[in-house]
Order: C-alpha cells, then sequence, then structure tokens
C-alpha cells in the first residue's frame, strides 16, 4: 500500500469549536472545551487515519490579539502550527459570522489559500444568510475550500477529510495506526479535571488554573491518581473547594467518571488544591 500524509493546523478565534471538531475526528476525547474562551491552552495533535492517508492535526488554543504573556505564548502556539502546517483549516462560529461578518482583524495573518470550516451550521435554519459571507471568505482570502460543518452532528466532515485527502503527498505515515494523539494518559487526565473544573465554576475564577499529576499509581484493577489544581489567588482556592468541600467533590466526581470511561478502568482520583501566583 502507498502511504500518504498531510498535516494539517487547526485555527481560529476562541470558542469556534475546533476541540469539538478535533474529538469528532479522532473518535475521542484529545481536546477539552467549556464555556469559557481559550480552554486549549498548548497545541494538541490528532492522528486521523483514512484508507492509505493519514491527517495529523494541530489543534491551537483560540486566536486573539495578545494582553498578557499567557495569550502570547497562547498565539505563538497558533502561528507555529501555521507555518509548520501544509493546509491551514480555519473554523468559524457560523452564528458569530451571520451577526457580525468575518472578523479578518483578529484572525492570524497567512491563511490566504486555506480551507474554511464554517462550523455550527446546525444553528442556522436558512443556510442562504451564509452566501454572502463565503463570498467575503472567498475575495478576501482566496481559500482552497469552504465547507459547512457541524462538528457536534457531523455534518460536513467526511466531505472535509476526503478534500485532506486529496492534498496529501505519497510519504510513510509518522504514527502507528491505533494512534489518535501524541498526549499522554496523565495529560488527558490532568485536562479532563480542567475541563470539569472550568464547567463547575465558570465565570468565577478566570482560566488561570493548571493541573498537575503528583501520583499515578496501578494496585490491582484499580489506578490511583493524586491530582494538584494551583490557582494564583486565595479566594480563587476557595471558590474550587467550595462551602463543604461541594465544588471540590464534584469535580472531581465528574472528572473521575470520564477518565475511567477513557482508560477502561476503575480509577480513583484525589484533588488537591495550592496556591500559585505565578500559574500560567
Amino acid at each position: 500500500m502507498q502511504t500518504r500524509l498531510i498535516t494539517a493546523a487547526l485555527v481560529g478565534l476562541p470558542n469556534a469549536g475546533k476541540s469539538t471538531l478535533i474529538n469528532r475526528i479522532v473518535g475521542q476525547k484529545i481536546s477539552i472545551s467549556s464555556p469559557k474562551s481559550q480552554t486549549t491552552r498548548f497545541n494538541i495533535i490528532g492522528i486521523k487515519n483514512i484508507g492509505e492517508c493519514q491527517i495529523i492535526f494541530t489543534d491551537t488554543p483560540g486566536f486573539k490579539n495578545s494582553r498578557n504573556a499567557l495569550e502570547k505564548q497562547m498565539k505563538n502556539f497558533a502561528l507555529d502550527a501555521i507555518e509548520s502546517s501544509e493546509v491551514t483549516c480555519v473554523v468559524i462560529d457560523s452564528c458569530k459570522l451571520c451577526k457580525y461578518g468575518i472578523d479578518k482583524n483578529h484572525l492570524p495573518h497567512g491563511i490566504d489559500g486555506s480551507i474554511f470550516l464554517l462550523n455550527k451550521i446546525d444553528r442556522i435554519k436558512d443556510k442562504r444568510l451564509l452566501l454572502p459571507h463565503m463570498k467575503t471568505i472567498g475575495e478576501i482570502y482566496n481559500p482552497l475550500d469552504i465547507f459547512l460543518i457541524s462538528a457536534t452532528k457531523s455534518t460536513g466532515i467526511e466531505g472535509f477529510l476526503s478534500r485532506l485527502c486529496e492534498l496529501s503527498n505519497a510519504e510513510p505515515w509518522a504514527f502507528e495506526n491505533d494512534e489518535v494523539t501524541d498526549i499522554s494518559q496523565k495529560e488527558l487526565a490532568q485536562e479532563i479535571t480542567r475541563e470539569k473544573l472550568l464547567y463547575r465554576i465558570q465565570d468565577e475564577i478566570p482560566y488561570l488554573v493548571k493541573i498537575t499529576t503528583e501520583r499515578w499509581e496501578e494496585k490491582g484493577e484499580d489506578l490511583y491518581i493524586h491530582q494538584t489544581i494551583f490557582v494564583n489567588k486565595s479566594s480563587h482556592k476557595a471558590i474550587v473547594i467550595g462551602s463543604g468541600a461541594e465544588n471540590i467533590k464534584r469535580i472531581g466526581q465528574d472528572s473521575r467518571i470520564e477518565i475511567s470511561k477513557l482508560l477502561g478502568k476503575k480509577v480513583r482520583l484525589f484533588l488537591h488544591v495550592m496556591i500559585d501566583e505565578i500559574v500560567l
């Protein structure tokens, strides 16, 4: 079999649905989501094999003009992915596109000739509303293609993947057939806990939360995981723990259930909260 390979960067504004899309494509959760913008903090690799073609995606943090060190770092992740990938795939929220038009001042430079993915079309009753915006995208960016997709419903994704396979090169695969990401199980577990925390707390604290794994130990059929949640203020620590430890118990319960499902084994999860004023 003559194998083929292509690398593709997923970029776009915060909450465009990039993480939901990459999870749908690879068939399991590798990138978290939450109501907060810029939930994704670093580039995440997702691998999709279709026949002889291997597509290596890089899911990037939501692109926006940087205001602090963390946002500058996340913006650089996106720019690095664009530079190192053969194809850039720009994910846009169709609802916001219909309401505000194309936000060209906030999208990254160097995306001419990209593939544009107009996501969340399941929320658009009249698809004709997108036509003038598609015309504008065509005039500004001269895209390779524009696809109307729904990451949650899987609409349009098959056609998008087929287009990437058409653009692929005759090369050996970079990953084994059963690999879907380069992220370790520990990192995935940490991200799941961060996701559950952001969903539980939402607007009460910023997204400056870091999770580390202190212990990862298998005993018999059970996996014991000890994680530390770092926040940068004592007030945030109190919020994460909650009255009567209600928040931290719920976060731990929700995270444990999902980690167990992901790893296919019984997980015993222990969470600790600490303050670190330089959390990034």
